[in-house]
């Protein structure tokens, strides 16, 4: 199955193993289609709503990795366990190491920031 900015989004999110260098520019590609600049490379939103898409997109990882805890795990976690997990898998120090091996940052911080 080819990945890449012209699968959907939603496609790439679902697959059993994720391209998470293809979701990234998939999601910025989106997203400026519907609500900015669709030639922009980066993410094309203003400094002052940067914050509110990122506290939005912080509870959207959150769902995402607790509905794959809950759904995908072979042996049935308790919820301890899954809110240990989950803990870690959306800390700072795995997000900050997931962002920078996949230049997420290049991508998603809007030209007006930095």
């Amino acid at each position: 199955m080819m990945q890449g900015p012209g699968q959907s989004l939603i496609e790439l999110l679902r697959s059993q193993d994720p391209d998470i260098g293809s979701i990234i520019p998939a999601f910025v590609s989106r997203f400026n289609a519907a609500y900015g600049d669709p030639q922009a490379t980066r993410w094309d939103v203003s400094k002052e709503d940067w914050q509110r898409y990122e506290f939005l997109g912080d509870r959207v990882l959150n769902l995402i990795i607790a509905q794959t805890l809950f759904t995908q795990r072979p042996v049935a976690l308790d919820e301890g366990e899954m809110t240990e997990i989950l803990g870690t898998v959306v800390s700072n120090k795995s997000l900050d190491a997931l962002a920078r091996d996949h230049d997420a940052v290049t991508l998603l911080i809007p030209c007006a920031i930095g």
